[in-house]
């Protein structure tokens, strides 16, 4: 069946390195290298499938149809980024971001950290409210079910997509197609020395970001900070170390495919050679802890969660960027609702 093969990430990005729909590949760990039409790699075996229904079947339909729909609108405009930068059109920014929040969240990685969630909290439970722990046993089979997972997986798109819209983008453009990338394109840099805060939670992981890096083509990637600067800059020309820095996080991200253009070799991955942060020689003085732009996200999901809590389910996205008032760098959010926010809608399986 078609939907057997599930794009962990999308075809249609992978196509940005091809020659000829070909891709030159790394099989991860056996160190093989192919190649390999964009359609073979960052496949799994029915990731996105469902529960058997009565005939033994497991459909990926749900999550293949939420997937397709944003892909259509952001993999034309991530496709043709450089020529369009800055983006003009916050929906189109909107569009983007979440992409990157469905390739973040709706991976092989987050989805093995689910168990691991769902047993620590029943251990707390059972500490701290033994009677509620002992009540809710027969439903813990609930939480091993593939809709479950899923449901776990996607329902934070949209708010992990808000965080991203709310961050700063600075588009770096190589001048040798160079750029590597991987099953896992988003790589991330954090602030914090305690991992443990954001361990199986992508919203936390970009709260504690430095940095976010993807490669969008071979010789384009996207810098994501919390930097407070005018987002509506031009492109900048990327140095040595940038690419060092983008290439050593998608080769070491990589699960079971690396790849890069056909007719090039990968450069800039010696792991014994340090990697600074990129946003620390970009923006003077950038700190995450001091940046207005950071409170402003953090403001912003202290709402959405007193929501949810209160039974609002919001599924819209949030961008923002940075204008200049009185001297003072103020921010600008936009809310999206509508298509941006009816894409997962039908999750909650």
């Amino acid at each position: 069946m078609k939907l057997d093969r599930n794009h962990i990430i999308s075809a249609g990005y992978i196509r940005n390195w091809a020659v000829d729909d070909l891709v030159e590949c790394e099989l991860v760990p056996e160190g093989k290298r192919l190649q390999l039409s964009p359609s073979q790699v960052g496949v799994r075996k029915k990731f996105y499938a469902g529960s058997p229904a009565p005939d033994g079947t497991r459909s990926a339909a749900p999550a293949e149809r939420a997937r397709g729909a944003v892909e259509t609108k952001a993999l034309p405009l991530l496709r043709n980024l450089a020529d369009r930068w800055p983006v003009p059109d916050a929906e189109e920014r909107a569009w983007v971001a979440l992409w990157l929040a469905m390739t973040m969240c709706a991976s092989p990685r987050q989805r093995q950290q689910i168990p691991g969630t769902v047993a620590r909290f029943y251990a707390a439970l059972e500490r701290e409210a033994p009677l509620l722990a002992a009540l809710t046993a027969s439903q813990r089979q609930e939480l091993t079910a593939a809709e479950f997972e899923l449901d776990s997986m996607f329902e934070e798109v949209s708010t992990v997509a808000s965080l991203l819209g709310q961050m700063h983008w600075t588009l770096l453009r190589f001048v040798w197609p160079a750029l590597i990338s991987s099953d896992h394109p988003v790589s991330t840099v954090l602030w914090t020395s305690d991992t443990r805060r954001s361990a199986g939670s992508p919203s936390v992981l970009l709260l504690d970001s430095l940095e976010v890096r993807v490669a969008v083509s071979p010789t384009t990637a996207l810098l994501l900070t919390w930097a407070d600067a005018d987002d509506r800059v031009d492109a900048m020309r990327a140095e040595g170390h940038h690419l060092r820095a983008f290439n050593r996080g998608a080769w070491e991200q990589a699960e079971r495919h690396r790849f890069w253009q056909l007719g090039t070799m990968p450069r800039s991955i010696d792991e014994r050679r340090p990697v600074t942060p990129i946003s620390a020689g970009l923006f003077r003085a950038y700190d995450p802890r001091s940046s207005a732009r950071l409170d402003a996200a953090l403001a912003w999901i202290r709402r959405r969660l007193l929501e949810q809590q209160a039974g609002v389910k919001d599924g819209a996205v949030v961008t923002a960027w940075m204008e200049q008032a009185d001297g003072t760098p103020r921010v600008v959010p936009r809310r999206h609702a509508g298509e941006h926010a009816s894409v997962f809608s039908a999750f909650g399986l």
